[in-house]
């Protein structure tokens, strides 16, 4: 199966970072894409079409298709491992917090029916910005692209790139156990555990063309890094979309 995980940051002028939960981002330094732009990516670059619209749902916060995904397949509605393409403004694979240290040795020593329902801690535990790892974790996810905003920072998180290499092609998690931070960032340690291997792309926005149909459709309206403004591309981007 093949799901698209959209976050509406992607549709925007600029890139926001480290944002105060409580409030929308400005509205003059970032201002969202018009209509026409947003169909054009949709249906040009992404091939969705409204004539046959895809099973899916709108989100708030993107950690929240972590528990739409878990419950799809508890249910036998999603069957794991899939392929996901991820069109965002962030990579969302933990950049900028503490989840790798607990991923990298703890989580990963867990048994897979227990990565299924992770810790939820502002700093370590599952989040908006690091779902993706959790959910490659519990080994849902079969091939991972990236697309993101020409905007966008290099944020990958290089300690779950195979051989600690962003240009490896691969996202491999490593279990250590008991480890220090330096073994973690500079992989210098022998893993005990190595996870599979999940084929990881990373495409410019521009350069991005779908090829295969999808089988569902997540958009994540994501409050703290879209403006106000941006709310008015929810009901376009639901034109493709069936609510399930």
């Amino acid at each position: 199966m093949r799901v698209l995980d959209l976050d509406l940051d992607f549709f925007l002028s600029d890139v926001p970072y480290w944002q105060n939960d409580d409030e929308r981002v400005n509205p003059e330094h970032y201002t969202p894409w018009d209509e026409q732009e947003v169909i054009n990516f949709l249906e040009t670059q992404v091939g969705l079409s409204k004539s046959t619209p895809l099973p899916g749902k709108v989100l708030v916060d993107h950690d929240e298709v972590f528990y739409e995904w878990r419950d799809k397949i508890e249910k036998g509605e999603l069957k794991a491992p899939f392929e996901v393409v991820h069109v965002d403004s962030h990579a969302d694979l933990g950049m900028g917090d503490a989840s790798y240290e607990y991923i990298m040795t703890k989580h990963l020593g867990e048994p897979i029916s227990k990565r299924y329902h992770p810790p939820v801690r502002e700093w370590s535990g599952l989040g908006p910005g690091n779902y993706l790892v959790f959910a490659i974790a519990c080994r849902w996810i079969s091939k991972l692209t990236y697309v993101h905003n020409p905007r966008s920072s290099d944020d990958l998180t290089i300690c779950h790139m195979k051989d600690h290499d962003k240009n490896s092609g691969f996202i491999q998690l490593k279990y250590y156990g008991q480890a220090d931070i330096e073994t973690l960032i500079e992989g210098k340690q022998k893993p005990l555990a190595l996870e599979p291997e999940v084929p990881f792309e990373m495409v410019f926005a521009e350069k991005y063309k779908n090829s295969k149909p999808f089988d569902r459709i997540y958009l994540a309206q994501s409050p703290p890094y879209t403006p106000e403004a941006s709310d008015k591309l929810i009901p376009i981007i639901k034109r493709y979309m069936v609510s399930v």
